[in-house]
């Protein structure tokens, strides 16, 4: 093989590196320029110019491109991937925990709201000072405010039967004993 041929495969050999760097897209700009027949060429990247007298230092530039070209496409699709994903979480964040969420607090102030009425229609049929006479009810989950009033609704009835008298009797009895003395 002689310089001619070598000359011949070092211009098919770029003219097919240049053509395929191009269609890598408008990323990256390659420049060359040739001197005569003499298989030189200039490369630049960012404004620092490269020099290459030889084909070896020719096609070792344009493998470098190559390789720069190849990870900034790689950095470009993990980049794509990584903003599909976060759009992905935010469509999630947002159908489904948001509403989620929201429904929960919707939740949570009509209980409060209804806790707040139930309070209030409870103060007005015994209010809270007569709760804490009777020995409050502070440390008492439902289950034992329920047996407690069971077993007083069931004293009340005891009591009732041995003592027959409303209570409007026997508060009439005790005007009576207090008008006579």
């Amino acid at each position: 093989m002689g310089f001619a041929d070598i000359r011949r495969l070092l211009r098919m050999d770029m003219t097919m590196k240049v053509i395929s760097f191009s269609q890598l897209g408008p990323r990256a700009i390659c420049v060359l320029s040739a001197n005569a027949e003499a298989p030189t060429c200039d490369t630049r990247k960012g404004g620092i110019v490269r020099k290459a007298s030889d084909e070896k230092s020719a096609k070792t530039e344009f493998d470098a491109l190559a390789k720069a070209e190849r990870m900034l496409m790689m950095i470009e699709k993990n980049l794509h991937d990584a903003e599909a994903e976060k759009k992905h979480f935010e469509n999630v964040m947002s159908n489904q925990v948001l509403s989620y969420l929201n429904n929960a607090e919707a939740e949570y102030r009509e209980f409060e709201h209804k806790c707040k009425e139930n309070r209030r229609k409870a103060s007005i049929i015994c209010p809270e000072s007569e709760i804490e006479a009777l020995g409050g009810c502070s440390e008492s989950n439902p289950e034992q405010l329920s047996a407690q009033l069971s077993r007083m609704n069931q004293r009340l009835q005891r009591e009732s039967q041995r003592f027959p008298e409303s209570i409007e009797d026997l508060r009439m009895l005790n005007q009576k004993r207090s008008v006579k003395s």
